[in-house]
């Protein structure tokens, strides 16, 4: 039965981009060059309807878009499931609208954009999306660009899809900003996150049972339970942090989901749980006060490179051609250890000692300063 909904959803996915699809060849453009030209009372709206991690490592070009038009009203279309990390944009854009699924929702979301005009819509997915090709379709922009990929039909511009196995996901992104005269590789990339006094001083309160100078935080797992360390892999490693770093505080990052495995880890080790039910924002500004962080989550990734702090990324990773390169923190201090194996908790807790030990010395950690 099951094999048969997924026959039945590939075949109406087939249809769909079949009726999305438009008869024209798209215009590449491989170098820098000036060819659109927005004035005040333009609109661009991004497309960037899918996770948190995803929008983070979008940032970069935004901010890029916004330097090169200042005065244009530039709008972006996020979804339920990274509409938590708004802030991220928020410096950049004019206005958020988020993409729920259903009919009725999305029937009045293509009539909203459809009605809004705009001049150009760019979707940031370096990934086919039937749902970027419909809005295009159906908000009838006077100009669409996108990244080269299968459905490169749905742009009237391309730029090229760097190689996955070679360019990280953000360079990969930046190469939208090509059509507007500004060439990404001379452009610095790093990550950002707003982060206001007042969201600091209240991740200071909610972690002030901390004590000792450093901080490693631990952010349990990421979307699924596959992205999961193993509750022993995590009280092997924490009890070594507590043997050879006494003067490091071990900090728990978590959800409802893993209530149970965090409470056996503190049980058989010495750490602190970060309260759960915060904002976004709130568990940004917490993790931003770490000064490692080892996570099996892209979110995190990114948050520890927007701040610069040191990183250790737990990666599934396949090595294949549509994968690409793990979303490891960009131009931001961080060790990489992934699997092939389909589950985290085959990553050894040796290896994870190893370049936590490593990242200590590099960084200067050390008790004694």
């Amino acid at each position: 039965m099951e094999i048969n909904l997924k026959k039945i959803e590939l075949w109406f996915k087939k249809k769909i981009n079949s009726f999305l699809r438009m008869d024209r060849q798209p215009i590449l453009i491989e170098k820098p060059m000036n060819k659109f030209f927005f004035v005040e009372g333009s609109r661009i709206l991004l497309l960037r309807h899918d996770r948190i991690g995803d929008v983070m490592v979008s940032v970069p070009f935004i901010k890029l878009l916004r330097e090169v038009f200042p005065i244009v009203e530039l709008d972006i279309l996020l979804s339920e499931n990274n509409i938590a990390a708004a802030a991220a944009v928020k410096p950049y854009v004019n206005n958020i609208y988020v993409y729920k699924k259903g009919f009725i929702s999305i029937i009045k979301l293509l009539r909203q954009l459809n009605k809004s005009k705009y001049d150009m819509i760019i979707d940031l997915f370096d990934n086919s999306s039937t749902t970027s090709s419909m809005i295009i379709k159906f908000a009838n922009p006077l100009y669409s660009l996108g990244i080269n990929k299968n459905n490169y039909y749905s742009y009237s511009h391309i730029v090229p899809l760097l190689n996955k196995n070679k360019h990280h996901i953000v360079e990969r992104i930046a190469q939208l900003i090509l059509p507007f005269g500004i060439n990404p590789s001379s452009q610095d990339l790093k990550l950002s996150y707003p982060m206001t006094e007042e969201l600091i001083n209240s991740a200071k309160n909610y972690l002030s049972n901390c004590k000792s100078k450093f901080k490693i935080g631990i952010n349990l797992s990421g979307s699924n339970r596959s992205k999961y360390w193993g509750t022993e892999n995590y009280i092997e490693f924490i009890k070594y942090i507590n043997n050879n770093y006494p003067h490091f505080d071990v900090v728990l990052f978590y959800t409802r989901e893993y209530e149970a495995d965090s409470n056996e880890i503190i049980a058989n080790c010495k750490c602190f749980k970060a309260p759960i039910g915060k904002s976004f924002d709130e568990y940004a500004a917490m993790l931003s006060l770490c000064n490692v962080i080892l996570t099996p989550d892209t979110a995190a990734v990114h948050i520890a490179a927007a701040f610069n702090i040191p990183c250790i990324g737990l990666f599934l990773w396949t090595g294949s051609k549509e994968t690409g390169l793990p979303w490891f923190a960009y131009n931001s201090p961080y060790r990489c250890l992934k699997t092939s194996t389909g589950k985290l908790v085959n990553i050894s807790v040796e290896d994870v000692i190893k370049e936590t030990d490593e990242i200590v010395m590099e960084h200067k950690l050390g008790e004694t300063l």
